[in-house]
């Protein structure tokens, strides 16, 4: 979905199918085997690291925190760093890994980021979110609230869902954005958008591809796709912003049909390809992280 469309509920809250899963969750951070797991939250999580480096915060925090595995890096690291998660489970699981690493467990809280609570305006010069905001039922108000917060001269850092990767991944995702983005649907007679709708089916089906795991979007949790070439004009000029840089990550070295088939040699040749700057990345990465200053 771009951004400029309403958002389309769908699916199930994140925080209720993360919370029941709250207890793994922290091995996305830990991947030893790329059979088993690619490891995106990793090639994250090194973006974020880097992006702080440069900006030096003096408080940050860390919104649907999840299960702290991104926390525990900033504090390692030497950041006066706290979060917040709308999930019970993830919050407690948060509290024990910090205590696991003496560190503060009071540092995590619950709160709910579509309608934050006790936090005042400049508190945090830093606000970040990995993989949260994109879950948000209104993502909109959302970041509109979480800008709202940060201090003239401070830095909102958050990853998004690619929806631009659609174009690389040829299957039904593909079809979806070309109908909906290219094609004036409206003015296509009844017969010649079945024609097209046919002409599409016959060049991004995908037949006796079996699926050798699931995604969320296989869960049906609710989350939403940004295109990056109108999230300025869209999100983040109209809350104050100034649009800093934006990184891609989650690199596919093929479409994704054969991450399925080849599991090992797509993860492999897709790690050796991340790099956050690669323009490839724009339509070859499924998702990417946006840096922005606050100056209004």
């Amino acid at each position: 979905m771009t951004d400029n469309k309403k958002t389309e509920f769908k699916g199930i809250d994140a925080h209720e199918y993360f919370g029941r899963n709250a207890s793994q969750y922290g091995v996305q951070y830990q991947p030893n085997d790329i059979s088993v797991l690619y490891p995106e939250h990793v090639f994250r999580l090194r973006i974020f690291l880097d992006l702080l480096k440069k900006i030096q915060p003096s408080r940050m925090l860390d919104i649907g925190c999840g299960s702290g595995q991104p926390l525990l890096a900033f504090l390692q690291n030497g950041y006066d760093a706290h979060g917040f998660d709308f999930s019970q489970e993830m919050v407690e699981e948060s509290k024990k890994l910090l205590m696991s690493n003496g560190m503060d467990p009071l540092r995590i809280t619950v709160n709910n980021m579509e309608d934050i609570q006790n936090i005042p305006y400049g508190y945090f010069d830093c606000i970040v979110g990995l993989g949260s905001l994109y879950y948000s039922r209104n993502f909109l108000g959302t970041i509109e609230q979480v800008a709202s917060l940060i201090p003239k001269g401070g830095s909102l850092i958050f990853s998004l869902r690619n929806e631009l990767f659609s174009l690389f991944s040829m299957n039904g995702y593909t079809k979806s954005f070309v109908v909906d983005n290219f094609v004036n649907k409206a003015s296509l007679s009844h017969e010649l958008r079945r024609k097209l709708e046919d002409n599409l089916d016959k060049c991004f089906e995908q037949p006796g591809v079996r699926k050798s795991f699931q995604t969320i979007d296989d869960h049906k949790v609710h989350s939403q796709y940004h295109n990056p070439l109108t999230i300025d004009s869209t999100i983040i000029s109209p809350n104050g912003l100034a649009l800093k840089g934006i990184y891609y990550y989650h690199f596919h070295a093929l479409p994704p049909a054969f991450e399925h088939s080849d599991t090992q040699e797509f993860r492999k040749l897709s790690c050796q390809i991340e790099n956050p700057t690669d323009w490839r990345g724009m339509f070859m990465a499924s998702a990417f992280v946006v840096h922005a200053e606050k100056v209004g």
